[in-house]
């Protein structure tokens, strides 16, 4: 039911609502990509980024090696990476994430 609730909120533009209800119900990368589709609303890029934290603090421990990093963990760390390419991270959240990971061979697929 949240799923259709999401994908009705989103329909009629009301990405931010839309991303909460699919964070709520633990789907971060699609919540992410609509905060990120939110782009008039600054609140949305702080929401995305700190859900990116949140999914990056998740799925990579300190003790990961980077071959062990599963889909999710990957999608995030692009993510990431990609808001930090384009000046969007702010620069707390960017010195956090670091440098983009070259030795990743990330699937962007899972990101629509």
């Amino acid at each position: 039911m949240d799923t259709s609730k999401a994908a009705v909120l989103e329909s009629i533009g009301r990405h931010s609502d839309a991303a909460e209800v699919h964070l709520s119900e633990g789907r971060t990368l699609e919540a992410i990509r609509l905060f990120l589709r939110d782009k008039s609303n600054e609140q949305s890029t702080r929401q995305a980024h700190a859900a990116i934290l949140e999914g990056l603090w998740k799925h990579i421990s300190f003790a990961i090696k980077p071959k062990s990093i599963g889909s999710e963990g990957k999608a995030l760390l692009a993510l990431a990476a990609r808001e930090k390419a384009t000046g969007l991270l702010d620069k707390k959240t960017a010195d956090i994430v670091g440098p983009p990971q070259t030795s990743l061979s990330v699937d962007l697929n899972i990101v629509h």
